[in-house]
């Protein structure tokens, strides 16, 4: 029985099985027998060696389908808050990484997930945020938590909003808000070329690989929204200098098919110091899908203001990113926070900024959080 199990050291081994750390705690959640484990190893072994997917063990419970996991990710001590970590637009913790072990030893930490990427992706575009958010709701109410205390990276301090705004709604009580790195664009996203540089960026492969100015990015990108409300197909391209390297490179990915840049991006990826070589394609080709609708889902969602404070960890660099962003996010949540907005800024850029010190000052500020609520 896996819950009397060491999760977090048993991580470790199973990692080195072929697993991601967001899927093996979830599927470890779910089915906490080691012979449901090992059949998953051996379906994620068999995935990389042939690149196909199997369909894997069979889910233990009721039949009804999972749609969220609530994973514990450290007890804590008696009398603290416990924190809920709501991830961005890749669906999985991977982005918390380097905060969590930042976090102070007495907070109880938890991460409310889908349940897996079929989950995440059978929800329309269109209730994308809502959805996650009702299913987050029932699940801390399941779970009996009070004075929850929610924490959003990117696309899920959107999530945060809506779950802050639907426990209000349920006269629930909040211990904290806080959102890192969050904003609703006024704008759509719908040019291919703007998702895949952001996918890209996710599994940690800098756009300069393939000869791609990011400021030159963000500058077309500016140039664009200049001109109205979305960003349609090749505008990006359309606005870059003509005789740029930037232009040159995004033209070649411009005349590339999905299939073609996914490939591309997988040969970059497999050169990446990150990688370990047991990274199947078809997992690549789903977290491509995942970013795509997380994408779709942002440019769909209309929030409404909470009656909560927002604490906002904001980066300060604005140019290094594609999508200017950083300028518009205190005026977002100044406009939706309404027990009133506290900026904390992060040195970096999107990515960055969620490394080495900007996770020590997010780590800090969501202790001072924690502190305040605990009773």
């Amino acid at each position: 029985d896996l819950h009397s199990f060491p999760t977090r050291r048993s991580s470790d081994l199973w990692q080195r099985e072929l697993l991601e750390w967001d899927e093996t705690l979830r599927f470890a959640v779910q089915n906490p027998t080691i012979r449901a484990l090992a059949e998953l190893v051996h379906a994620k072994r068999q995935e990389a060696e042939t690149g196909e997917s199997e369909s894997g063990p069979t889910p233990q419970g009721s039949g009804r389908e999972k749609t969220v996991t609530l994973l514990s990710l450290r007890a804590g001590s008696e009398g603290w808050s416990r924190l809920f970590l709501i991830p961005d637009g890749t669906a999985t913790i991977a982005g918390f990484n380097p905060l969590l072990s930042r976090l102070d030893q007495r907070l109880h930490v938890s991460a409310l997930t889908p349940a897996s990427v079929d989950a995440y992706l059978s929800i329309p575009p269109a209730e994308l945020i809502p959805t996650l958010a009702r299913w987050y709701v029932h699940a801390l109410e399941t779970d009996g938590s009070e004075f929850p205390f929610i924490c959003g990276s990117c696309m899920g301090g959107l999530v945060a909003l809506e779950v802050a705004r639907l426990l209000e709604r349920n006269n629930k009580h909040l211990g904290a808000v806080a959102v890192i790195n969050s904003v609703k664009p006024p704008y759509t996203i719908n040019d291919s070329l703007l998702s895949y540089l952001t996918f890209i960026q996710e599994i940690r492969i800098a756009p300069l690989t393939l000869g791609i100015d990011v400021h030159a990015i963000g500058r077309a990108v500016a140039a664009v929204i200049g001109q109205g409300e979305d960003i349609p197909e090749r505008a990006v391209l359309t606005h870059l200098p003509p005789e740029s390297p930037t232009h040159a490179a995004c033209q070649s990915i411009a005349t590339m098919s999905r299939e073609e840049r996914l490939t591309k991006a997988f040969e970059l990826y497999s050169q990446s110091p990150g990688f370990s070589g047991t990274m199947p394609r078809s997992r690549l080709d789903g977290i491509f899908r995942v970013v795509e609708h997380s994408i779709q889902g942002v440019n769909a969602y209309v929030p409404r203001a909470v009656e909560s404070a927002v604490t906002l960890f904001r980066r300060e660099e604005e140019d290094a990113f594609l999508i200017p962003l950083g300028r518009l996010m205190r005026e977002f949540w100044e406009q939706y926070a309404g027990g009133g907005l506290h900026v904390v800024n992060l040195p970096g850029n999107h990515w960055t900024s969620m490394q080495a010190s900007g996770a020590t000052i997010i780590a800090d500020g969501l202790f001072a959080l924690a502190k305040g609520g605990s009773s």
